[in-house]
């Protein structure tokens, strides 16, 4: 089965599109709310979004229309709830920008301190003017350099998480979180996010004349991958660095870590978050132009101008953001995934393509993220 293209390439650009920047904040908290905690919402988050991965496979290939999230609930709740979702969507993708907008210039200027030191400002202006360059001229990986990016860059930081094992200090399994057991909520359901590829990895199905239906291998072992990776680099950082592990995994670790080894994950880690960057930057521009009715120029120049005018607002706390949006934005997405669902189940003619889900699963899966997602914005506030 692996030698198939499509599932390759496809489990490479969902696995690329989750290793964003989310993974960079589990060590921070492990430190925080425990790793027991860590652990089950990893897992838990896991099971949940291969069932909501596969969901909106379903919508996507069904209704087979080039539209976002926003379009599709346009399209099944009609367009005042069409136009409530892609209100959220946008907040969501630009407060991700703002993210990948901090951790860029961070890493960029880890990536640099070797030679000269720069300023943070100075640091988030030259990620700016790249990443927009790059998503204007619209140059991306491409799959194929995509799967290798993901296969070069999860084995870079399963090497991390050996050095930091060899380092580790099992005390610091004792240190009493201060954070309670929602704590990670917002933090792990933003790092596992993945459904913003999924119109992609339908497309290359399509142009490689794949069964459709290899979706889901490419669903399930897309989102095992990082689930793994994760767990091994926040368990491993945690155990290395105890109540100095800094928020963005890496900071501190340049002294566990041999130079030459810190500084190829420290470069990996920046060339997935610029990546991250550029399906985020298309994923917004498109919204505004598809679903907004935004000229494309327009749209190019909203998705420039409010990632930075919003880090020159002060909004610099990066774990509180990615809080804040997994919590509160993406468990509105995941509800409004669910309610497409739901009317695309009543609609007439409607024939299983990829996955059927009860009604009372739907229920439960509903109540959980609207219970969690105000429990978890309540602990990471």
């Amino acid at each position: 089965m692996l030698k198939n293209k499509s599932l390759k390439e496809g489990i490479a650009l969902l696995c690329g599109t989750i290793i964003g920047s989310g993974y960079l904040i589990l060590p921070f908290s492990f430190l925080k709310a425990g790793v027991f905690s860590n652990i089950f919402w990893l897992v838990f988050f896991a099971c949940c979004l291969i069932i909501l991965n596969l969901i909106y496979a379903e919508i996507n290939l069904t209704t087979g229309n080039n539209h976002r999230l926003p379009g599709y609930a346009g399209l099944y709740l009609g367009k005042a709830f069409g136009f409530l979702s892609s209100v959220v969507f946008i907040l969501g993708i630009l407060g991700g920008l703002a993210v990948y907008l901090i951790l860029g210039s961070r890493f960029l200027s880890l990536l640099v301190s070797p030679i000269f030191d720069i300023s943070s400002n100075l640091a988030t202006f030259i990620f700016w003017i790249l990443s927009s360059i790059i998503v204007f001229l619209n140059f991306k990986f491409s799959s194929k350099i995509n799967l290798y990016l993901t296969i070069f860059t999860a084995t870079i930081f399963l090497i991390v998480s050996i050095f930091c094992f060899t380092q580790a200090d099992l005390n610091n399994l004792t240190i009493v979180p201060t954070e309670s057991f929602f704590y990670p909520y917002g933090l792990i359901l933003y790092s596992l996010i993945g459904w913003l590829v999924i119109p992609e990895i339908i497309v290359l199905i399509k142009n490689n004349k794949d069964d459709q239906k290899i979706i889901r291998p490419i669903i399930v072992i897309g989102t095992i991958i990082p689930l793994v990776i994760y767990f091994i680099f926040g368990l491993s950082v945690f155990l290395a660095t105890g109540s100095d592990t800094s928020n963005d995994a890496f900071t501190n670790l340049i002294n566990f870590l041999p130079q030459p080894l810190f500084i190829l994950a420290v470069l990996m880690a920046f060339l997935e978050i610029l990546n991250s960057y550029f399906s985020f930057g298309i994923s917004a521009i498109s919204t505004l132009k598809n679903d907004f009715g935004f000229r494309r120029q327009t749209a190019q120049v909203i998705f420039l101008v409010l990632p930075i005018a919003i880090f020159s607002m002060g909004f610099i706390d990066f774990v509180k953001i990615i809080g804040i949006l997994g919590a509160v934005f993406e468990s509105l997405n995941i509800l409004t995934i669910l309610l497409i669902y739901s009317k695309l189940k009543k609609t007439v003619g409607h024939q299983n393509k990829i996955i059927s889900v009860s009604k009372s699963l739907l229920v439960a899966l509903a109540i959980i993220f609207i219970v969690g997602g105000i429990i978890g914005t309540i602990n990471v506030l």
